[in-house]
């Protein structure tokens, strides 16, 4: 739907000679989820080891490969009530790329640039346009580079994890709440009623192992500017190093009237949490 447009990266189905002139290039699994199934190619080689890895995994399902993209990486979080987008929140990500890409990180800002946000709406619109949605929330994860936006990909619902409680925070709007109302025919309420700054960070762990206690939350609950902490494994789950976005094992949600306080809040809360775990090498 969306090939013809400027927002679309390279991308082929085809294993043709072609894509060896696009390096570094990234290949996944359509039919996959949570950046476990997203490579990123550097070489020839790294290119056919990719295809025998998932030929091996999906056998007989498509391959897709697509440009890799730099720069800034966003999403926008919409909802789509009578045929027409609201934009809900704008949303910086930061990508940490070891085994896999993994958004570690989120920022909202209250104030965003006209411009940017023009461009965003034009974006939003022919998605919307394009796609015939008429009721329901999605999100829009793109690129900004050399002064364009590229999607990355696009989703009919709002995104997981801690994205309605970052809304929530930042502009007091319940998008699930809201999301459901207009489902029902109810017209949604997507004023805001406070507008702060929120930054979000993330958990993961170094070494595979089992965990056997968490330590830290209350006193991360006690970092001024932390209103949420959460952490997801319990006592006994096997954790691991990152290689898809379900290993991320907590967060903590800080807010305040500027993003470097808001930034300040979440990295010390979540400086405070510990995962006692038992390494790998000496689980029996």
């Amino acid at each position: 739907m969306l090939k013809d447009t400027s927002y679309t990266p390279y991308y082929t189905t085809e294993i043709i000679p072609d894509l060896y002139s696009h390096l570094p290039i990234v290949v996944k699994c359509p039919h996959s989820n949570g950046s476990k199934d997203v490579l990123l190619a550097r070489s020839p080689k790294e290119i056919d080891d990719h295809i025998q890895y998932f030929s091996r995994k999906y056998p007989g399902e498509t391959i897709l490969f697509e440009d890799y993209i730099g720069g800034q990486q966003y999403l926008v979080e919409v909802l789509v009530h009578g045929g027409e987008p609201r934009t809900i929140a704008i949303v910086e990500q930061t990508i940490t790329f070891e085994h896999r890409f993994i958004v570690t990180a989120y920022r909202i800002r209250p104030s965003i640039a006209p411009a940017f946000k023009a461009m965003v709406s034009e974006m939003v619109h022919t998605v919307v346009d394009r796609t015939g949605m008429v009721t329901g929330a999605l999100h829009i994860e793109f690129k900004v580079s050399k002064g364009k936006f590229k999607i990355i990909e696009v989703n009919p619902r709002i995104s997981g994890s801690s994205m309605n409680r970052m809304i929530h925070f930042a502009f007091g709007i319940n998008l699930v709440e809201e999301t459901l109302k207009s489902q029902l025919g109810i017209e949604p309420d997507t004023e805001r009623k406070t507008e702060r700054h929120v930054y979000t960070q993330y958990l993961t762990v170094q070494e595979k192992g089992i965990l056997q206690k968490v330590t830290g939350r209350n006193a991360a609950r006690r970092v001024p500017g932390v209103v949420e902490v959460y952490v997801k494994p319990r006592v006994g789950a096997i954790l691991q190093p990152a290689v898809s976005m379900g290993h991320r094992y907590a967060y903590v949600i800080g807010v305040g009237n500027t993003e470097d306080e808001a930034e300040h809040a979440a990295k010390t809360g979540a400086g405070r949490i510990t995962f006692h775990i038992t390494p790998k090498a000496d689980i029996t």
